[in-house]
């Protein structure tokens, strides 16, 4: 049985979370997740996947790159967006807007979670909804890999790689991580 955008929101898992657009479209299957890290995410999916974002990719990127990217991604006939939005930050461009009317008229249903809530949680709770418990955890796997690779190649996280490092790994896993080095004098 598929797993769809209307379960995860019946299931209660994430109190915070609320859909904002599309109560029509809510049974899209949702065939993985992803969390958008590059502009051009849509280059890297295979299709029905559940996407989340803060959106930060995109700044810098015109109002007609950012439709761009959204046409690319409504090809790959994505599930739905979990957007984290922040509301400290201001860009020129109201990339939070575009996307809203842009799934409207498009019927692809878009969640907002609050700032508090970390992707890994929901990350790990719908990937054991759509695959079996081996499965899952491989993609776990590669998903966990994928960010870090990213974190530590991105030439914008080598300021502090490892404090960057160490508040992924808490998050990923919803423990506090502290590095403890024995010799340092």
């Amino acid at each position: 049985m598929a797993y769809t955008v209307k379960q995860l929101l019946e299931s209660k898992q994430f109190p915070d979370m609320r859909l904002v657009i599309c109560k029509e479209n809510l049974n899209q299957e949702i065939k993985g997740i992803r969390i958008i890290e590059i502009e051009d995410m849509e280059r890297y999916l295979t299709g029905g996947e559940l996407l989340l974002t803060n959106m930060k990719v995109y700044f810098g990127e015109t109002e007609r790159e950012f439709r761009k990217h959204l046409n690319e991604l409504e090809k790959k006939q994505v599930s739905g967006f979990i957007i984290k939005q922040h509301s400290d930050m201001v860009q020129k461009v109201n990339y939070y807007d575009i996307l809203l009317k842009f799934c409207s008229e498009r019927n692809i249903p878009v969640i907002e979670i609050s700032e508090d809530e970390y992707y890994w949680g929901i990350i790990k709770y719908v990937i054991l909804q759509i695959y079996d418990e081996n499965i899952a955890r491989l993609i776990y796997f590669k998903l966990t890999h994928d960010n870090i690779s990213n974190m530590l190649l991105d030439g914008k996280n080598f300021e502090d790689p490892t404090k960057n490092i160490l508040l992924l790994l808490s998050s990923m896993i919803g423990n506090p991580v502290a590095l403890y080095y024995s010799n340092y004098k």
